[in-house]
């Protein structure tokens, strides 16, 4: 092997790299290496975006805005609960 190599006038040693080290930003989410103008993977930047409405959704106690909205847009609301169901009646003056 090595008489090929001289023969063909190849260097044992390894070239050098024609891309630049990577960066020593670290990803805060996966703790890889990442190459982002902002240190962060986009998909690792949408996971911790969406930890807060996760963490909501496996709450116990769900609630929302849709009463408070309704309420706020209609001029009555009546809610009626019972054992077959909810009924919202809502009505807006002209």
């Amino acid at each position: 092997m090595r008489a090929w190599l001289e023969v063909h006038r190849v260097s044992e040693k390894k070239p050098t790299p024609l891309v630049s080290q990577p960066s020593g930003k670290v990803c805060p989410v996966c703790g890889s290496r990442t190459y982002s103008q902002g240190g962060i993977h986009p998909q690792c930047a949408v996971h911790q975006a969406d930890a807060a409405r996760t963490a909501k959704l496996k709450a116990d106690r769900k609630r929302g805005w849709g009463l408070k909205i309704i309420k706020g847009l209609m001029d009555e609301v009546e809610i009626d609960s019972g054992p077959r169901g909810t009924t919202v009646v809502m009505s807006k003056s002209r």
